[in-house]
């Protein structure tokens, strides 16, 4: 068999080992299962589907990756300067801190030993000093990755609207015309040039104009009320006083927090230092993320009513998303959102919702087994089952960790629809896919090989040559 014969087989390469690791696929992966889409929806589903894409690398990579370097200096710390410094000194004490906090050692020293001690010590806390800039480049990179998503969406929107983004009664000059071209080039000129000052102006001036500019306004005071963009204010006033300010908070921070209604104990005081721990990171990750989504979903949601269910379909699987990698909360946030428009849900959506609401509950690791349970039943008893279908049986009775019948319900399911993939690959299926027989209710299809001349046969059809 040629390789040339076989391209047509789902296929993923991966380079890997140096530092330009990469990876390719040979299919082409939908925005949404709904065809004959608005180009410009297209670009909004894409645009939501990478960043989201962007939130769980992050969530899993960015906090783990900002305390590396603190790692490095304190194996540093442990294999070098504790064995040079108690050679060195008179004497020394060690004693043991309180739960995980590790050690503290005391060394004292002989005065002519001091140049020699501070020389080492400058260099560790020049490692500390290193350490520290990787959290703040952290924080700084999350805010820049924020603006980059602006900047994509903010060109999506000048598609819709494009007078937003320009004075259409403003004069185009012969100068202009004759450097650019075109009066359709003047014109993407400008939009390029409001998009730019937008992005240099201020996150929250800049939500607000896409909210006024294209009639969301009756959105805007729900959407500014919430903890969540309050609290990505504030990420983005930290970034600033990080990057201006040496970390240390000022008048203009502390001003700017409570305008965006923040109380006192939410931020910083003046003359506080900003610290930017892997547990914030891990928030200001999420705070981000659901600021640009949540408005993202509005305007798509608002400009193209006729493109509701590629929306809804949309947060759907993005709470699916967050659910297989086992951010709970952050899933349970994209389904209560997606809920505020729930009387446009069909009957089966609404229930499909509720099915990840409840997994939120049965998979989040600070409740134990009884409670994850007792949360997840309360969610679904809150809704219509009347109407009911073989697969969402199959649901219920795998969020109730209930598999008495597991493998009769899983064969009613797989004849009414639910395939194979769906069955390896839903996270409401993650726990029934660990008992036997489960899989096998749900049969594959033939394998297709592509033969020499171009025929293609199943794999049970197939003869070696």
């Amino acid at each position: 068999m040629s390789d040339a014969a076989s391209d047509f087989r789902p296929r993923v390469i991966i380079e890997h080992g140096g530092q330009n690791s990469s990876f390719q696929f040979n299919w082409e992966r939908g925005n949404s299962h709904v065809l004959g889409l608005d180009p410009i929806v297209e670009d909004l589903l894409s645009l939501l589907n990478d960043w989201t894409a962007y939130c769980i690398s992050s969530l899993d990579f960015i906090p783990s990756m900002s305390g590396f370097g603190f790692f490095i200096v304190d194996r540093a710390i442990k294999d070098g300067d504790i064995e040079f410094l108690t050679e060195l000194s008179i004497s020394h004490e060690v004693i043991e801190l309180e739960g995980d906090n590790g050690q503290r050692s005391s060394f004292t020293f002989h005065e002519e030993d001091l140049s020699e001690v501070a020389k080492r010590m400058d260099t560790t806390s020049q490692m500390l000093r290193a350490a520290r800039n990787v959290q703040r480049s952290s924080l700084t990179s999350l805010v820049s990755e924020f603006d980059h998503f602006m900047g994509r969406f903010l060109k999506i929107c000048s598609r819709v609207k494009p007078d937003s983004f320009f004075d259409p009664s403003e004069t185009i000059t012969i100068g202009e015309l004759s450097k650019l071209g075109s009066v359709d080039d003047v014109i993407q000129s400008r939009v390029n040039k409001t998009i730019e000052d937008k992005l240099r102006g201020s996150h929250s001036n800049c939500i607000e104009w896409v909210f006024k500019k294209f009639s969301l306004e009756d959105n805007v005071g729900a959407f500014k009320k919430q903890k969540t963009y309050k609290e990505f204010l504030e990420v983005c006033q930290r970034r600033h006083i990080m990057a201006h300010n040496g970390g240390v908070a000022n008048e203009e921070y502390v001003n700017k927090c409570r305008s965006a209604g923040l109380k006192p104990e939410q931020h910083l005081a003046v003359n506080d230092q900003a610290v930017i721990s892997a547990r914030y990171l891990k928030r200001a990750t999420a705070r981000v993320y659901l600021n640009g989504f949540y408005m993202a979903q509005i305007f798509l949601q608002r400009s193209f009513p006729d493109a509701q269910k590629a929306a809804y379909s949309n947060l759907l699987s993005t709470s699916h998303d967050f659910l297989e990698r086992d951010f709970t909360k952050m899933a349970m946030r994209v389904c209560d959102f997606a809920e505020h428009s729930k009387n446009n849900f069909e009957h089966e959506l609404s229930l499909k919702f509720a099915v990840n609401k409840a997994l939120s509950k049965l998979h989040d690791d600070a409740l134990n087994e009884t409670e994850q349970v007792e949360h997840a039943t309360k969610i679904v008893e809150s809704y219509d089952w009347s109407v009911t279908t073989p697969v969402f049986d199959l649901a219920l009775c795998c969020l109730k960790r209930d598999f008495a019948n597991l493998t009769t319900l899983a064969t009613l399911a797989s004849a009414a629809g639910l395939s194979y993939s769906d069955a390896r690959t839903f996270v409401i299926f993650k726990e029934a896919r660990e008992i036997d027989g489960f899989l096998e209710c749900f049969p594959r299809a033939p394998l297709l090989i592509a033969l020499e001349d171009g025929v293609q046969c199943s794999d049970d059809e197939h003869l070696d040559e």
